[in-house]
């Protein structure tokens, strides 16, 4: 039999964002509807104490209603309201007086189910204290007690912060004007310091307003010791001139928990400083290390939510909109000097360089960018301490309405892989390479509706080699769907597989490969292999309805791209792979 070669594309799942449903390749808001979350309690729990509200993740889209129910309790000792997630004590005699280790971790499985779509089962880690081993802080307590829960604390400052011990916070206090320089201790992973909450209702606030400059509202000190495993649980901190939690170079283990963060560094308003701030430098950043961040919201702050001199950071389920009007450099997060770190679930609006990518191996998944002024994530190296974003991993994000969605900046930033994302409607580029690396990956990306180009190849000191541009789809772009026309931008361009309703220009490049695509217009010199030209008749009769961005074959869409071979028989109703594939 001859060798046959069909061009086809993929079927397009269907993305929801805000009551608006649309055709997509590649991001999925309905990726993961909740994730492991982590509270903590003392022994001395009374009935309807609260743990904490389970939350689903910011990304999650599918606009129907969301239910919680507990699958595996400990001893009916908790129970979670249905519809807000709230995780309460139903019994706290299975509880009280049972602590008979320093620390025990109590796991629940958390069922949340979307009304229509599925239910997952994820794990609720609530870590007890003993009660031997426990202080209790009331701020509107009329005189200084004993630390008891009974007779609590006046405020943190009655007592020294200790290792392996649990300081609670009572639900419901706003605690005015009060700021903490917290010696280093050295904890343990098994016995780890713990700052939360107790009793009932909303979460303790620290408010900052009517305080000076340069005042932060925590600050965890390397002296004595380099502070190590800490857990910081359900403290919300508001109106700081400065940083709400600044957490030393060379710490370790550091947890931070469910808070909520308002119109902090509102003095101090430097883009580089932060709601959380892990501090050090290039030397001490992996010392600084294994910090973990969950279900963080900030809103209204100057910078960003964190910014990290720290590595191995885990950061999952975080939204964050800044106020900062330095607009072409206020960030809503900042992995800095930060190596092997990751950032999942995220929700970021407005500011400037709303992500920022200094160092290596990083992985950014599952997240919403919209609004900045500047970029949607920006890729730098990092001059002083030449540091750069290698190994770069950026997978199921949704890039709108920025004014570029990535920009690379700098040179030297090489093996990134981009895939699975959505750049829908940004002002300028989906994508810009200002300058050239090696070994990119950009694949099972959508590229609809952008201002400009949907991925642009610039020189400035360095072109691109062995990028690779893969099973994307390019439609609706105002410029280009690759620009590659800038002189020297590219050597050994990879274009495989994509549809690209929009211009492909490689008049800038050298040794490119365009195999298996369909497009409809071209520029510049390549070797081009089993391609199909499209025109507006054949946009209409090939797809399933391209008008509502549905590039799907319609069923009776048989396509050869050799001439003189025979045509294939295709199953009807069946929808298969993108690109071109060959049989014998």
């Amino acid at each position: 039999m001859k060798s046959l070669l069909l061009l086809c594309t993929i079927l397009l799942p269907v993305i929801a964002f805000g009551n608006n449903k649309i055709a997509a390749f590649g991001y999925d808001s309905t990726y993961v509807l909740s994730i492991k979350q982590k509270f903590a309690i003392p022994e001395n729990v009374i009935n309807a104490d609260y743990v904490g509200i389970w939350k689903k993740t910011y990304t999650w889209r599918s606009g129907n209603t969301v239910n919680y129910s507990i699958v595996s309790n400990f001893k009916a000792a908790f129970l979670i309201n249905r519809t807000t997630g709230l995780i309460t004590v139903a019994n706290a005699n299975k509880i009280k007086g049972k602590i008979y280790r320093r620390d025990t971790v109590i796991n629940l499985i958390i069922r949340s189910t979307d009304s229509e779509l599925y239910s997952e089962e994820d794990t609720c880690e609530i870590w007890v204290k003993k009660n031997k081993y426990c202080k209790f802080i009331d701020y509107n307590a009329t005189s200084k007690g004993q630390g008891s829960r009974p007779e609590p604390y006046s405020n943190l400052a009655d007592t020294k912060i200790e290792a392996g011990f649990a300081y609670f916070i009572k639900r419901g206090n706003k605690a005015h004007k009060q700021f903490y320089d917290i010696g280093g201790f050295t904890a343990s992973e098994k016995n780890p310091t713990i700052i939360g909450a107790y009793s009932s209702g909303n979460n303790p606030v620290f408010d900052g307003t009517g305080l000076a400059a340069g005042i932060e509202a925590f600050e965890f000190k390397n002296a004595p010791l380099p502070p190590q495993y800490c857990r910081i649980y359900n403290i919300d901190v508001s109106n700081y001139p400065a940083i709400a939690f600044r957490i030393s170079t060379k710490s370790r283990s550091f947890g931070i928990y469910n808070s909520n963060f308002y119109n902090n560094v509102n003095v101090d308003y430097k883009y580089d400083l932060g709601d959380i701030y892990f501090f050090g430098d290039a030397n001490d950043t992996l010392i600084n290390w294994h910090h973990e961040l969950i279900n963080l919201e900030s809103t209204g702050s100057w910078g960003p939510i964190v910014k990290s001199d720290a590595s191995g950071v885990t950061a999952y389920n975080i939204k964050s909109a800044t106020a900062n009007p330095i607009t072409d450099k206020a960030s809503n997060f900042r992995f800095a000097i930060s190596y092997y770190s990751s950032l999942s679930h995220f929700w970021f609006k407005g500011g400037g360089r709303s992500l920022q990518v200094r160092y290596p191996f990083v992985k950014i998944i599952d997240g919403i960018i919209t609004g900045s002024a500047n970029a949607g994530m920006f890729l730098v190296t990092d001059e002083k301490y030449n540091g750069k974003p290698d190994f770069l991993q950026i997978s199921n994000v949704l890039f709108r309405d920025n004014d570029y969605g990535i920009l690379s900046y700098n040179n030297k930033i090489n093996n990134t892989t981009i895939e699975n994302c959505y750049f829908d409607s940004n002002k300028n580029d989906g994508i810009y390479f200002k300058n050239g690396g090696i070994d990119r990956t950009i694949r099972y990306c959508t590229f609809i509706n952008n201002k400009s180009d949907g991925i642009q190849l610039d020189y400035h000191s360095q072109k691109s080699t062995n990028l690779l541009i893969s099973q994307n789809l390019f439609v609706g772009n105002k410029g280009k769907a690759i620009n590659a026309s800038n002189r020297y931008c590219a050597e050994n361009l990879k274009i495989v597989n994509n549809t690209i309703i929009g211009t492909l220009d490689l008049s800038g490049t050298v040794n490119s490969s365009v195999i298996n695509n369909f497009y409809l217009f071209t520029r510049g010199n390549f070797e081009s292999i089993n391609n199909f030209v499209l025109d507006s008749a054949s946009i209409s009769q090939i797809f399933r309805d391209p008008i509502k961005y549905d590039f799907r074959l319609k069923p009776t869409s048989i396509l050869t791209i050799k001439k003189n071979v025979e045509p294939a028989i295709a199953t009807k109703g069946k929808d298969l792979e993108i690109g071109a594939f060959g049989y014998d």
